[in-house]
């Protein structure tokens, strides 16, 4: 393993820089659940490592007019704790499969979507309802669907200087539930064999869904 710096960046502006000076010799670190273990095994051999547990502006959850925004580095505690979320039942239940409350107290969501691990729950959820990412890099912004984001197994359309700077679930209204379900060989802590999520929203006698 080569020399590796470490940087904890205190905003987002800060975190962007460093981005852009390492671009693809460079690895972000939000709860690390992933990254970090495939550093230790030299699958990933870095020359920057940008952690952004740090950045108190990455780890709010919000409400504008049409979405819930949770930031970048908000863990999965935080959403379980959010208020704001609790409207999205396929959300909390897929976070609550997710690891150990330990794991949970790190982990975040943005840090799932952006490995793109196929079988992270959270991930199966945010996008049955319907969810988007804004990505920040110093060139400015840009907002993608989930749809968009992956292209294929641990690939995303991230670009090497871009993070996650918030994930947004449209808000959609009394007349909508959605769910998630989970197939594992066992019941705990264990990798998903098959997940599934619904979002609904009915209409007069029509149910639309993501």
């Amino acid at each position: 393993m080569s020399e590796t710096g470490y940087f904890s960046p205190n905003t987002l502006a800060e975190a962007l820089d460093l981005l852009d000076k390492y671009r693809v010799r460079a690895v972000i670190v939000n709860g690390g659940t992933d990254i970090v273990e495939k550093i230790s095994n030299g699958t990933v051999d870095p020359e920057a490592i940008v952690y952004i547990q740090a950045i108190s502006e990455l780890k709010i959850i919000t409400e504008t007019k049409a979405f819930i925004n949770i930031g970048g580095a908000a863990t999965y505690k935080d959403v379980l704790s959010s208020a704001l979320c609790k409207q999205f039942a396929a959300l909390e239940q897929a976070v609550w499969e997710i690891g150990s409350p330990p794991i949970r107290v790190v982990g975040t969501p943005a840090g799932n979507l952006g490995t793109a691990v196929p079988a992270a729950d959270c991930n199966v959820a945010l996008m049955a309802l319907g969810a988007e990412v804004l990505l920040s890099s110093k060139a400015g912004k840009r907002t993608l669907k989930l749809t968009e984001l992956f292209v294929g197994n641990g690939q995303t359309a991230l670009k090497d200087n871009e993070l996650i700077e918030e994930i947004r679930i449209p808000i959609t209204g009394v007349n909508a539930a959605s769910a998630f379900v989970k197939l594992a060989r066992r019941k705990a802590q264990d990798i998903a064999q098959l997940s599934v999520a619904v979002s609904l929203t009915v209409e007069g006698d029509t149910c639309r869904y993501w």
